[in-house]
């Protein structure tokens, strides 16, 4: 099983990218077929925290079947 985040409210907007280091980027996409997908559910809670600090917003995590 894999974990995918939307926007909440079940608004289309999906995290299509997290990219960690020095420099943070988030991108997020409308299309739930280019979300991208995390393996375990620690490392959505970690990006979904992330995400809610950035933009104000916490995502919702659901899951996959990729």
């Amino acid at each position: 099983m894999r974990f995918s985040l939307q926007s909440p409210n079940g608004e289309n907007l999906f995290v299509a990218a997290y990219y960690q280091g020095e420099s943070e980027s988030i991108y997020f996409t409308n299309k739930r077929e280019d979300a991208c997908s995390f393996a375990t559910i620690t490392k959505a809670i970690q990006v979904a925290l992330k995400v809610e600090e950035y933009t104000g917003f916490k995502p919702a995590i659901f899951s996959t079947c990729f």
